[in-house]
């Protein structure tokens, strides 16, 4: 992920930010005084000292200092109030030093090490230099966080003293941030960034086949007699992505890895729900996509939805989907209402996967299969290289002779002549370009593999194999993916688009493509692949190629 696209999915909060920037210049201007505390003004002192909570630099969930404390450190302000000058006029100056010297002398004034409330103090003087991240354990977590997601500009490994974390972290953010930001619009950035990765959670739902629009009966569910999708022939999350049925905006929906800790999480409320699947038959899991800005709903409101969906006919229609695929309809009807949806979203939220992605069951980002929201790290290694844009790989991606993708009740047959056209092909082409500018199977994207691809000096070729024997059948599957592959979230240059076939060029099917290239400008062109001879042969005239 860009790292400015991650600065772009934050929300700053403008009235947090505008507090900020009234008080933080206030602050300094009365430390350089170098008065005892009772001299400062009363309004500001109280917003940075006395203030322990929903204070403009940092809210100190953390914990603050007790009273006896504050009483404690204002007791010893004339030693405190120097230093705090120092920061002040230092305001280009990291002194790692001094802050070690204001640390120490409030630590003489606390029962337990207040890390992050003396870190306040500290930052609250010198906006330019430190974080307002105020806690050294949340600072390792955002710098993991970007080390992991960030893949266009590198992040440094810092320190983990505070102090080199906090000012380095800060410093990142300074030298990344966009063309006509100031360093103070984007002090909320560092804890706004870590807020956007810690509401981001990761989420097993059971298997379907419909596109969790519908159920779709016991194909790729749990084996295991004694899970509740065996016993019953469905889960409750097989209408999640209907977004059919909309009350007031959103969509409503079940979701396990929530039932269980539904108070936890409504206290934080809303969430960026990543999603995957497992088909137990085959073992395989695939990543599905997200649903931005899940919103975790309450007992009443589940109630609430659940009387609008036996008002609206909709219960009785997910009935009908259960009788339809043998499921247990007396057990759903048992089900809860308190349950019947726990969470609801936009339906422009619903952000999937053109296709689900396959993903090894090793990858780190997911640590457990059970039914439990985990902390989001990154997404799956296969899905950061589907989403990435065209990238030529020679070489000759050796396939089995069938191949079987079971995904959404879609079956799709590679069969045995394609994969051997597409072998003969390839072979012919190394030895007109090279082996080093061939190559099969080119991954683009979610959007699928290019057959073939030839790199030339110019651009590349992009070839696609069509096997069936109605010319225009192969003709009309091929253009609309040959398009797709050369211009869909693709910034090279594609110079020449193939269509290959078995098939011998009609008139009426060269005059089509005449007509496309001439009128429409599209460098589409044909090939017939000899099978018996083992040649490719152009089908046009090579002032149209």
């Amino acid at each position: 992920m860009k790292f400015l696209e991650i600065i772009d999915n934050i929300t700053v909060r403008d009235d947090w930010l505008s507090e900020y920037k009234k008080y933080v210049p206030l602050f300094i201007a009365q430390a350089k005084r170098d008065v005892n505390w009772d001299k400062w003004d009363s309004d500001i002192f109280n917003e940075f000292f006395e203030r322990s909570s929903e204070q403009c630099v940092a809210s100190l969930k953390q914990g603050y200092f007790t009273n006896q404390e504050k009483k404690n450190i204002k007791n010893k302000w004339t030693e405190l109030s120097p230093l705090l000058k120092q920061l002040a006029i230092q305001q280009n100056v990291c002194n790692y030093e001094l802050y070690s010297k204001i640390d120490n002398l409030i630590r003489t004034c606390t029962v337990n090490h207040k890390r992050s409330a003396t870190h306040r103090l500290i930052a609250s003087l010198q906006p330019s230099l430190l974080s307002n991240i105020v806690d050294q354990k949340s600072l390792i977590t955002l710098q993991k966080y970007l080390k992991n997601n960030v893949d266009d500009i590198e992040v440094p490994s810092f320190s983990n003293s505070w102090f080199e974390l906090s000012h380095n972290i800060l410093k990142f953010y300074q030298n990344n941030k966009k063309p006509g930001f100031n360093n103070m619009d984007i002090i909320t950035y560092p804890w706004q960034t870590l807020e956007f990765f810690q509401r981001k959670r990761v989420g097993r739902i059971c298997w379907n086949e419909h596109n969790w629009e519908r159920p779709s009966g016991t194909e790729g569910k749990s084996t295991n007699s004694e899970t509740y999708e065996k016993e019953k022939g469905y889960g409750h999350e097989e209408w999640l992505f209907d977004k059919t049925k909309l009350i007031d905006g959103y969509c409503y929906g079940y979701l396990r890895p929530i039932v269980h800790y539904r108070n936890k999480y409504l206290e934080q409320k809303i969430f960026d729900l990543y999603l995957y699947s497992i088909n137990e038959n085959t073992k395989v899991r695939y990543w599905l996509g997200k649903i931005k800005k899940a919103e975790v709903i309450d007992r009443q409101e589940s109630k609430r939805v659940f009387s609008i969906y036996k008002a609206n006919g909709w219960y009785d229609e997910m009935i009908q989907q259960l009788k339809a695929v043998g499921a247990n309809v007396d057990a759903f009807k048992q089900a809860d209402e308190d349950y019947f949806a726990v969470i609801k979203y936009k339906p422009d939220d619903l952000n999937l996967l053109d296709t689900p992605v396959p993903f090894e069951h090793t990858d780190k980002a997911v640590s457990s299969t059970y039914y439990n929201l985990l902390k989001f790290v990154k997404e799956p290694k296969s899905v950061i290289e589907y989403n990435a844009g065209f990238v030529f790989k020679k070489g000759n991606n050796n396939k089995s002779t069938t191949s079987k993708v079971n995904i959404r009740k879609q079956k799709f047959e590679k069969n045995l002549i394609h994969n051997q056209i597409q072998d003969q092909i390839y072979n012919i082409l190394c030895k007109e370009h090279g082996k080093e500018n061939v190559g099969t199977e080119n991954q683009l994207g979610t959007r699928g593999q290019i057959d073939i691809v030839v790199k030339l000096e110019k651009g590349y070729v992009f070839y696609e194999i069509k096997t069936s024997n109605n010319i225009r059948e192969c003709i009309r599957d091929a253009i609309g993916q040959l398009l797709e592959y050369a211009h869909y979230d693709n910034e090279e240059n594609i110079v020449e688009l193939v269509i290959i076939t078995p098939n011998k060029l009609t008139d009426s099917a060269k005059k089509y493509l005449l007509k496309l290239r001439q009128k429409y400008n599209i460098p589409i062109t044909y090939k017939y692949f000899d099978l018996k001879n083992e040649k490719i042969i152009n089908c046009f005239n090579k002032e149209f190629v």
